[in-house]
């Protein structure tokens, strides 16, 4: 931002795992999941951002970009990216009990992982907010390995898949 601060999350395409430019190495297409090539993840990010109609689950707002800075692009030029609202939280959902959470921000996320098939729900892609009141709230972050290609989820992919919260009533709201 104009005062140094935090704002949004830059994710070029090739920088995504399998990618030659991974500054993890990972140029090997193995580290994605199945039915995710490497280099269509920023395009997912952005399409979790449209697909959370009046912000039901709190995706981040998530665009396109074009990067002509040295930092990121490509030897053969500029370089395509998702660039995401920062979201300021305490921690992930994994440095809480889920039990902390409201049954409708659990519900909400479950609705959307199934709905958009993410293979990549674990407890570092929840970020965990304090209201005004105290109480936590939910973001869900990280939508690179949703809508793939082809059909292949366990439930090991979504944390909140043993939380006591998926099977309570749901939510009316």
């Amino acid at each position: 931002g104009r005062n140094g601060e935090t704002v949004g999350v830059l994710k070029p395409s090739n920088e995504e795992i399998g990618c030659e430019s991974n500054p993890k190495g990972n140029v090997a297409s193995s580290g994605t999941r199945p039915g995710v090539m490497p280099g269509q993840s920023m395009v997912r990010e952005v399409a979790a951002s449209l697909l959370d109609h009046d912000k039901f689950v709190g995706v981040p707002n998530t665009c396109l970009v074009v990067c002509s800075s040295e930092i990121v692009s490509s030897p053969g030029g500029p370089t395509r990216a998702s660039l995401q609202q920062f979201v300021q939280s305490e921690g992930s959902s994994g440095d809480f009990g889920a039990t902390m959470f409201s049954v409708s921000d659990v519900q909400r996320i479950a609705m959307f992982d199934i709905r958009t098939l993410n293979l990549d729900r674990h407890d570092g892609n929840i970020l965990v907010s304090r209201s005004s009141d105290n109480s936590f709230h939910l973001t869900p972050i990280d939508h690179a390995f949703c809508l793939p290609s082809r059909l292949q989820v366990s439930d090991f992919e979504w944390c909140w898949y043993d939380w006591p919260q998926t099977r309570q009533p749901t939510q009316p709201d």
